[in-house]
């Protein structure tokens, strides 16, 4: 049986009963009774996330979902001369801790080419220039394919890794070039636990053997 993805309120018109399906909570704002609405996020920057019914293929409701449909996006693995990697510890709030990972960020929409988005997240987070021309495309990733409709392209280029402290901007405390041994004992340690950031070094290291003697 191939399920669909019937909007929440859509499919409770057709389907009334499919309310005993609903266990998400949801908060919907209305201006008037027409303008009846349950996307709960949309922001024309990130994108946006909707209340979806899981249904049959008859439009039997089975059960209620999220569905995150984000901006594209990317991820940026800088890499030295020795291949070993830049990380940055960035401090997200909400969380009220730090987190490890790579340089990433949404492409405006002013950017067509995803590339610019990546020599802007380069410069703003750890402070360095590159080329368009110098980005090397690994290809896409996406999340979480069961809830998620967003791809990032992931990015690496070879430059020159700072190992500094940051002055705080985007919450970035430091920047540092780490080997496979130091990456392998930050994950031991669950200091680097950024499911982008993982997957990204993964492509990155299929496509860079050297990596794994760093």
């Amino acid at each position: 049986m191939k399920e669909i993805l019937v909007p929440v309120d859509e499919s409770l018109r057709t389907h009334p009963e499919g309310i005993h399906k609903i266990h998400w909570r949801t908060k919907v704002f209305l201006t008037s009774p027409s303008q009846a609405s349950l996307i709960t996020l949309d922001n024309p920057r990130f994108g946006k996330v909707e209340h979806m019914m899981v249904c049959k293929p008859d439009g039997t409701p089975l059960y209620d979902r999220y569905v995150v449909t984000q901006n594209p996006g990317v991820i940026i693995v800088p890499y030295d001369e020795q291949f070993r990697v830049g990380l940055m510890e960035q401090y997200r709030p909400g969380h009220e801790t730090s987190f490890t990972s790579l340089p990433m960020g949404f492409a405006k929409l002013t950017e067509q080419d995803q590339r610019e988005a990546a020599v802007r997240e380069l410069r703003q987070e750890f402070g360095i220039e590159v080329d368009l021309d110098s980005l090397v495309d690994l290809g896409q990733n996406n999340l979480d394919p069961g809830s998620h409709q967003s791809f990032d392209t992931i990015y690496e280029v070879r430059c020159t890794i700072p190992q500094q402290e940051m002055d705080g901007h985007e919450g970035i405390v430091r920047v540092n070039p780490y080997g496979m041994q130091e990456i392998a004992e930050l994950r031991r340690n669950g200091k680097l636990t950024d499911g982008l950031t993982n997957s990204a070094l993964f492509m990155y290291a299929t496509n860079h053997p050297e990596f794994f003697r760093t």
